[in-house]
């Protein structure tokens, strides 16, 4: 008998295509739903005003880079879901979903994926 490989491998122990591919779609639905519901409910940063005078949940979510690292380690990912404008947040959706549909097209590996986790 041949040896035994997982499910969610295939040929020479390489992942399978199908698991970058879902690896990929759920970081897009991990950024992309969560900034367009920010933005249904608080509509765009003004930022021409200080942060102190926007609404909780977006300063909860803010990257201030004066703190430095003495901020809450969620808004190094938080961050991303706000937008200034509509127009914003269209486009980085639609950079979103390019960047997954061409991951998917060209069976990038899982670790691309989370390569783009960690960046």
């Amino acid at each position: 008998m041949g040896r035994r490989v997982p499910r969610h491998t295939c040929v020479k122990g390489r992942p399978s295509p199908w698991l970058g591919r879902a690896l990929w779609w759920a970081l897009a639905l991990a950024l992309g739903l969560p900034a367009a519901w920010a933005y249904t409910q608080h509509g765009p940063l003004p930022l021409q005003s200080s942060p102190e005078t926007w609404p909780a949940l977006a300063r909860q979510w803010v990257l201030q880079p004066d703190a430095g690292l003495a901020q809450p380690p969620h808004t190094w990912w938080t961050a991303a879901w706000l937008h200034a404008s509509a127009q914003h947040l269209r486009h980085n959706l639609l950079a979103l979903g390019l960047l997954s549909a061409l991951a998917g097209l060209l069976d990038t590996p899982p670790r691309a994926a989370m390569a783009w986790l960690l960046a």
